[in-house]
């Protein structure tokens, strides 16, 4: 055989290879382990995300929209990260999740695209008692409403805490248990 010919069958080998392995990690379905939303007696305090607003199905009773938000949940208090785009899908989803709005008294913004701030009237609508941190950057026009809503806000130009995770309460209540 000619050395051409050997490398021409070493290449096809190599893209055939290539195209098995490319295909068996396209056709892996990720799969996302379940959190339990209350930690168990004896571990450790810990932080869970609980996704409120996606774009991608992350199950299948919530609504999916183009935006972003989630809870953040410490032993001490629940914190909205971003409102996603739709006040109405958020709070939606919020019930499905047995999250009470109300239990909410933080909100932080990351940014001012409207799928990540665009929930953040109506939410207020429901629930102004609660403190928004936003970048200072942001427009008078989303400060006035925010404090319309009868909330507060707090501009962000530099790393701040906004919570303390170790002074844990007896019980925490910003969850509805889903089961009896």
């Amino acid at each position: 055989m000619s050395m051409n010919i050997k490398i021409l069958i070493l290449i096809g080998i190599l893209i055939l290879t290539g195209i098995g392995i490319w295909f068996s990690v396209q056709t892996e379905k990720p799969t996302q382990p379940e959190i339990p939303i209350e930690p168990e007696k004896g571990e450790k305090p810990e932080i869970i995300l609980i996704s409120v607003y996606d774009n991608y199905q992350v199950n299948p009773e919530l609504k999916t929209a183009w935006g972003f938000a989630t809870i953040i949940k410490t032993p001490n208090e629940l914190i909205l990260f971003d409102t996603g785009g739709n006040s109405e899908i958020l709070l939606f989803n919020m019930e499905k999740l047995g999250i009470n709005p109300a239990s909410i008294k933080k909100i932080v913004i990351s940014h001012i695209h409207g799928d990540h701030v665009g929930g953040l009237e109506g939410f207020l609508e429901r629930n102004g008692n609660v403190t928004v941190f936003i970048p200072s950057s942001f427009p008078e026009s989303i400060k006035n409403m925010i404090v319309q809503k009868g909330a507060k806000f707090v501009e962000i130009s530099a790393p701040r805490k906004i919570s303390d995770l170790f002074t844990q309460p007896e019980s925490f209540m910003g969850l509805q248990k889903n089961n009896p």
